[in-house]
């Protein structure tokens, strides 16, 4: 993907969106086009009716324009056909074009008729108002002349399905930071300026807070926590009346880092009988119990971390949280700057992107609300770089639209 996405980057610069239409004659090469790009950020909008109105005079009604977009070979070997067609799909508004194509080997097959095909689009191309590709899903498809011929018209001739369409979302994702002038500053920590990234401070020897600090820390920075007291087991009962039921009762320790695996959590706490129960079963862990209001509407768990890479600085991951987390492996790792959109446009792209976008009939979460506390998180983070080895919020519970993002569960390591 690195070496198609420079490519793109070397045959015009950075895409100006994430706009594409991508067509060919092979309606299982569409179809696999529309599963790859599943997952990534890249639009697929409808041909402009002016556009299909022409199309539709070039293909008849024998094709169904969509995008992506089969065009069949009813007029494979009619060459001023396909460049009529190029044509128009080339001045159709989209941020990229691409044709989709796999030539067989000359050693085994005449592959003229696809060569002609590729030059009817690389001849439609002059005074096009998008950048055009050439995209072979099989990457030993594409001979060297052919991507000699099209880097030759201004063409970006791209190897490999998934990599072609990774490449093209990553060259939009830049060109939309470009144009939305943000300033982009690396910092990375002082301590690794002089010593090998493998003399960092290991997270077995960095300091870990307690969770009722964590959480502190980040409230500091804009982060909504739950109201909370720490308390000694015997305070339990009149905490949780304080705060009012239901609560949570949570043993405090930093060597309780997955307090759920140990038994140190007890949720859904609706009773001083309960209370007291669950301060007895948790004194065997710890001295000090942290008693916390608990969020019951939630709509989804997300996970917020925060790394700090020897090169590139501060690392920003998101990613459906609470105990499935490591099964679902359902996350997105970003660069900075980080921007509000480019949290929302990844929280998107996830799995878990259609639970908070309200999956069912179920109610649409409050991203705006999950997106201001990755932001605060990233804050908390530039303010801690010579000392942050590891934040990691898990689980953010995202509330309805409108209500918020609690963070119920905070781990940061410090050097």
């Amino acid at each position: 993907t690195l070496c198609e996405v420079l490519k793109v980057f070397h045959s015009g610069g950075p895409l100006h969106g994430r706009r594409v239409l991508v067509l060919g004659a092979s309606g299982g090469d569409m179809a696999m086009t529309a599963d790859a790009a599943r997952n990534l950020g890249l639009e697929f909008p409808p041909i402009p009716p002016a556009q299909v109105a022409r199309l539709r005079e070039i293909l008849t009604d024998k094709v169904q324009i969509a995008n992506p977009f089969d065009f069949h070979t009813h007029i494979w070997f009619d060459r001023p056909g396909m460049r009529a067609l190029f044509t128009v799909a080339q001045r159709s508004g989209f941020d990229a074009v691409g044709l989709m194509v796999d030539c067989p080997p000359a050693d085994k097959a005449d592959p003229t008729t696809y060569v002609d095909v590729i030059d009817e689009f690389i001849a439609a191309f002059p005074g096009a108002s998008t950048r055009g590709v050439v995209i072979c899903s099989l990457p030993e498809s594409m001979a060297s002349s052919t991507r000699e011929k099209c880097l030759a018209a201004g063409i970006v001739p791209l190897q490999g399905q998934r990599e072609a369409l990774e490449a093209l979302d990553l060259a939009g994702a830049v060109g939309a930071a470009w144009a939305s002038g943000g300033r982009v500053e690396l910092r990375t920590p002082r301590r690794n300026h002089s010593v090998l990234p493998a003399d960092r401070p290991r997270p077995d020897t960095a300091r870990t807070l307690a969770e009722h600090e964590g959480k502190a820390a980040l409230a500091a920075f804009g982060v909504h926590i739950p109201r909370s007291r720490v308390v000694a087991p015997r305070d339990v009962v009149g905490a949780a009346e304080a705060l009012g039921y239901p609560v949570v009762i949570k043993a405090v320790a930093a060597s309780l880092e997955h307090k759920s695996d140990a038994g140190g959590v007890i949720v859904n706490v609706r009773t001083a009988t309960d209370a007291a129960a669950a301060a007895q079963r948790l004194s065997s862990l710890s001295n000090t119990l942290l008693v916390e209001e608990m969020v019951a509407d939630g709509v989804a768990e997300m996970l917020i971390g925060m790394t700090l890479d020897p090169q590139f600085g501060q690392l920003l991951v998101l990613g459906a949280g609470g105990v499935l987390t490591e099964l679902l492996r359902d996350s997105v790792s970003l660069l900075p700057p980080f921007t509000a959109a480019q949290i929302e446009a990844a929280v998107g792209r996830l799995t878990v992107g259609k639970l908070l976008a309200g999956y069912r009939g179920r109610p649409a979460a409050d991203v705006p609300a999950l997106v201001a506390t990755a932001l605060a998180c990233a804050r908390y983070a530039e303010a801690n770089i010579e000392g942050l080895v590891e934040l990691d919020i898990n689980p953010v519970i995202v509330r309805p639209a409108g209500l918020g993002a609690v963070a119920v569960d905070a781990l940061i390591r410090l050097a």
